[in-house]
């Protein structure tokens, strides 16, 4: 903070001194107590001012700050000079230089707009920016963090009972990361007010709960935190930070990532403004991590992030390169006017905007997908992932493909009568597909089923009560429907024969009688009465050839070339 005052009170430090200097350090006695006083006043008001404000740390703000210090040095020493003994009347500022003070700093505001105007263009070119060609595989090993963070809260605060003094707190903000290979969420315990911290003096803990089994329920890891956001006195974890990084910017808030012992650090995204702008450069960015027992904040460069962390770069931040990448490649002017290859992201995600999804390395990624600017367009133009470690975003670019405002309006109306709404739209590639899987709540934001949708034909939907069962759903549409299905490796058509375990009775469908049955191969397989009416006479026992599409050892859509041998013997 002293060098934050330094730095506000340059001006003021330079008018004050000339005067000092003029007059050789020759001041009567009520000179300089009001000198001491001023200083004091100025002194103590920035203290309370950086202290409650917590101003940005941007050259501008710096800048403007000084222009203010002005005004008030040439009040002070208007005040030493109404004091001066051999002064006879009293003299009165001059009016023009007020004029120019109010002048210089108007002229400021208006050189940072211009210059965050121009700078645009400039900070579009800090992005990392890498082309990608095709999206991320979802196979057998993957599971899609499916329960959104509104189900979440409401499990949470329903287990805060597992703490002792469960009156003392609010649930505080929910963080997706991943601890010994489990995709989780994390929310810590914030006091509720001044008197509750004072009595409390540290957290609890925090409440961990599986990010992708929605049978899960909340664990309650008592692990005591004394830094956190809502302490006070110096122990909040906001002010620990601001303080213990002098130049940088704080984007977003702070975060809390735990490492594979439970040890809980909150992690704060910093940057470095770019000139008189608030404009940020992705490449040079910083981030703090605070120990919430010792409080003991280290700053590290990206690259040096340690590896627990998940999410070094905020969602906010994220966010902001979203924007900054769907606008600005052609400057801010073009923008506005001709709008040339400017694109617009989608704000469905879960946090600000953007969604966490962890792809196959394990690695932490944010999603979020783009539109056109035109209001009349509800189709995507592309996706992209930011790399929450790294920063890196890497572009999709698609054509006819429903954006997540399309997706949501479309599965919102498939039970209107039981009010489910679509939440945390993700898009994967499932079998060469690009797939939109998206989670439905009710009205209490309870998670109720999971939805899978063909991004280029909505007319391929399975809308079913949990992940492995719309999955099936879902490839068995997407092979009835003739999908491009050998735009993968892990297709493979066999032909079969054997004999049959089990069989279902018919099923009646949208699309007709289907009957299921079970070989020695413990796979299920369906056939379809429509396209092979023997197949309503089947039986246990019954000996049949056909054949059947593999997907990692699941059948994708209905087997063809049914034949039900012992059915002609007879």
């Amino acid at each position: 903070m002293i060098i934050q005052i330094f730095l506000n009170s340059i001006l003021f430090l330079i008018v004050v001194g000339v005067y000092l200097i003029k007059k050789k350090f020759s001041i009567n006695r009520v000179q300089r107590l009001r000198l001491a006083l001023s200083i004091i006043f100025l002194i103590v008001g920035q203290f309370i001012f950086i202290w409650f404000i917590l101003p940005s740390k941007s050259l501008l703000n710096y800048l403007l700050i000084n222009l203010i210090m002005l005004a008030l040095a040439k009040g002070v020493v208007w005040l030493l000079k109404e004091a001066d003994e051999l002064v006879v009347e009293l003299l009165k500022p001059r009016f023009w230089q007020s004029v120019v003070i109010v002048a210089a700093f108007i002229l400021l505001l208006v050189a940072s707009a211009g210059y965050d105007i121009y700078s645009k263009k400039q900070v579009y070119r800090t992005l990392n920016i890498m082309e990608g060609t095709d999206t991320p595989e979802l196979d057998k090993e993957d599971t899609p963090v499916t329960i959104p963070p509104k189900t979440v809260r409401n499990k949470m605060k329903k287990s805060m009972n597992q703490f002792d003094n469960q009156q003392f707190y609010d649930l505080g903000e929910l963080q997706v990361q991943k601890i010994k290979d489990e995709v989780v969420y994390i929310a810590p315990l914030e006091f509720k007010g001044f008197w509750r911290w004072f009595k409390g003096k540290a957290s609890e803990g925090y409440l961990m709960m599986s990010a992708t089994d929605i049978y899960a329920q909340p664990i309650a890891v008592k692990n005591p935190m004394t830094y956190i956001p809502s302490a006070y006195f110096f122990k909040d974890v906001e002010r620990k930070i601001y303080f213990a990084t002098s130049t940088y910017k704080t984007m977003g808030v702070p975060q809390l990532e735990v490492d594979d012992d439970g040890k809980a650090y909150y992690v704060q995204t910093l940057y470095k403004a770019r000139g008189i702008s608030e404009n940020p450069n992705y490449r040079k960015m910083k981030i703090a991590v605070l120990d919430t027992v010792t409080g003991k904040v280290k700053v590290y460069d990206l690259k040096d992030v340690p590896e627990f962390i998940d999410a070094p770069i905020s969602p906010e931040m994220a966010s902001e390169m979203n924007s900054v990448y769907g606008k600005y490649e052609n400057g801010w002017l073009n923008s506005k006017m001709a709008k040339k290859g400017v694109k617009l992201a989608t704000e469905n995600g879960t946090e600000d905007d953007v969604t966490p999804i962890f792809n196959e390395k394990g690695e932490m990624l944010y999603f979020t997908d783009f539109t056109s600017p035109s209001s009349s367009d509800d189709s995507a133009i592309g996706y992209s992932f930011i790399n929450a470690r790294t920063g890196e975003l890497t572009y999709y670019s698609k054509k006819n493909m429903m954006d997540s405002e399309g997706l949501l309006n479309l599965v919102n109306l498939v039970y209107p009568e039981k009010k489910l709404k679509g939440s945390m739209p993700l898009l994967y590639n499932i079998d060469g597909i690009p797939t939109w899987v998206v989670s439905m709540l009710d009205e209490n934001g309870i998670f109720k089923k999971i939805a899978y949708v063909n991004a280029t034909d909505s007319d391929i939907l399975a809308m079913e009560d949990n992940v492995t069962r719309a999955l099936q759903t879902y490839r068995l549409k997407l092979g009835e429907k003739n999908a491009n299905v050998g735009a993968t490796d892990e297709i493979v058509e066999q032909e079969l024969e054997g004999k049959v375990l089990r069989v279902s009775s018919p099923i009646e469908t949208e699309d007709g009688i289907i009957v299921k049955f079970l070989m020695g191969d413990g796979i299920i397989y369906t056939v379809s009465e429509s396209t092979y009416p023997e197949g309503i006479f089947l039986e246990k026992n019954d000996h049949v050839k056909f054949k059947a599409r593999m997907v990692d050892e699941l059948v994708q859509g209905y087997v063809t070339d049914f034949e039900i041998t012992t059915l002609e013997q007879q």
